[in-house]
């Protein structure tokens, strides 16, 4: 008799066991599905189904301006620079303090990447980074977001609210 209560409450732990992770699964699921149904809000630049939102720069102060004097920039964030025609355009890293990687775009496709640009910055004799080919866009993003996404040369880059 004793034996079957013991066997009946191990069952009833286990069946309690069973219930809880399966809802604990389903929870999961749901907020996943959640998550990758959540609508665009604001400028988006996509590559390879990666969604990155972006700040904007348009005019030439914005440009110019860029992410210097911003202490940091989200994870999985970045600025999107558009320009008017394609050009050989060059960046340099004053005032910036943090390292990016700087993803040169034309026609809706990746031309160029350098890779963990440093911040590191010497007024007497600058270092200025371009592109190998023109560009319309460049995209700054935080330093090795193009590596850890596998993002390369060629890749496909779509623009949303932009």
């Amino acid at each position: 008799m004793i034996r079957l209560i013991i066997v009946l409450v191990l069952i009833l732990i286990f069946c309690f066991i069973v219930y809880f992770y399966l809802q604990k699964s389903i929870i999961l699921q749901e907020s996943k599905n959640l998550i990758k149904e959540q609508p665009i809000i604001g400028p988006t630049v996509v590559i390879k189904s990666i969604r990155i939102p972006v700040l904007l720069a348009k005019t030439d102060e914005e440009i110019q301006k860029g992410l210097s004097g911003m202490i940091s920039l989200e994870k999985n964030k970045g600025m999107l620079f558009i320009f008017s025609q394609s050009y050989v355009y060059r960046f340099w890293m004053k005032d910036m303090m943090f390292p990016i990687d700087i993803i040169w775009i034309n026609n809706n496709k990746v031309v160029d990447i350098e890779n963990n640009v440093l911040n590191n910055f010497d007024i007497s004799k600058p270092h200025f980074y371009t592109p190998r080919t023109p560009v319309n866009f460049v995209l700054e993003v935080n330093a090795r977001f193009a590596s850890e996404n596998k993002i390369k040369i060629g890749d496909t880059i779509s623009f949303i609210e932009i």
